[in-house]
């Protein structure tokens, strides 16, 4: 059986692909190359995520709770030279049967609801609060720093032009924080001055995460405790870190 006979309804379109329904597993969706020569590029990002992941472990990865790594579960090209990639399927919080776009969580900024056609709902921490308990932002925030000081300390990838999406998975009561989109992401062989650069332009190119900006800077001490915590468990040179670190609050 094709690939193509398990395409159900689009629920997504982006300028490189289109995402549709996964038929008969409502858990995943199928994200299809809108031209029939990108599968070298998808290629690469497959291999990336998958190395990344199995870099990084599973037991760092299930010890955060509110924050998660997309993995993607299979790459498939067929014979017109379209690229397909399984997802595992993340809904909006209001429920699966919604389809507007998807959710992308700014906790850099106090107040902002935006659809940008393409790119989805980029919504500030006013908004953000409106789907999850605000006792739980803390927690979030520190798994956050954690999870970027995964994939940069352990992972060994700079996460350049990274997204992430507030969801909740198929069947689950837990709204959640994915990170996904690695295809400009680079392996980081040696912490060098471009490396350096690119990481803090992870870290701040989309304000994605606390910074000097937000009015509660509890929410940015916590993020850096997190990341920084990574660093020292891995013993990457302090002077690294601090570089980032102030490259970030610039």
């Amino acid at each position: 059986m094709s690939i193509r006979e398990y395409l159900g309804s689009e629920i997504g379109r982006g300028g490189y692909g289109t995402i549709y329904m996964y038929k008969d597993n409502n858990s995943l969706c199928i994200k299809k190359t809108n031209k029939n020569n990108s599968c070298r590029v998808w290629s690469d990002e497959y291999n990336k995520m998958k190395k990344l992941i199995k870099n990084i472990g599973s037991e760092n990865l299930d010890s955060l709770k509110y924050v998660k790594i997309i993995e993607p579960k299979e790459l498939i090209e067929d014979e017109f030279g379209f690229c397909y990639m399984i997802l595992k399927r993340i809904y909006r919080p209001e429920g699966r049967d919604v389809i507007k776009p998807t959710i992308q969580p700014l906790f850099g900024v106090e107040d902002r609801d935006i659809i940008f056609k393409g790119r989805g709902q980029f919504i500030g921490l006013k908004q953000i609060k409106e789907y999850v308990d605000i006792d739980n932002i803390p927690k979030i925030v520190y798994e956050f720093g954690k999870i970027m000081g995964m994939i940069h300390f352990i992972g060994k990838n700079d996460a350049y032009d990274m997204e992430v999406f507030l969801g909740k998975e198929e069947n689950s009561k837990i709204c959640r924080f994915y990170i996904a989109d690695f295809d400009l992401s680079e392996e980081i062989k040696e912490y060098d001055k471009e490396t350096i650069k690119r990481i803090e332009w992870s870290l701040s190119a989309i304000e994605f995460f606390p910074n000097k900006d937000n009015e509660n800077d509890e929410y940015l001490k916590l993020f850096l405790k997190g990341y920084m915590e990574i660093a020292a468990e891995n013993n990457i040179d302090t002077d690294v870190v601090m570089q980032i670190i102030e490259g970030y609050l610039e």
